[in-house]
């Protein structure tokens, strides 16, 4: 799990930093100045509860394994 904290540490050290990809950091509170921080400078934001589906890294390799595929996106449901 990452913190608020360790958000901000990032952005401080990264001020360049142009995608953050925090899907699935339920921990993590956005709301105030850090949600405005990161919504104001990086470009491609991902954030806690945006959809995981259509990623690339969900996909199977193997044509035949539809069925492995629907059962591991059923986990993030």
């Amino acid at each position: 799990m990452i913190t608020n904290e360790e958000v901000e540490a990032i952005l401080d050290g990264c001020p360049k930093l142009k995608s953050l990809d925090l899907r699935r950091c339920f921990c993590l509170d956005l709301h105030g100045a850090l949600g405005k921080r990161c919504y104001e400078h990086i470009k491609d934001l991902k954030c806690p509860y945006d959809s995981i589906f259509g990623d690339e890294w969900l996909k199977s390799t193997d044509d035949n394994d539809d069925e492995d595929e629907y059962n591991l996106l059923k986990l993030f449901v």
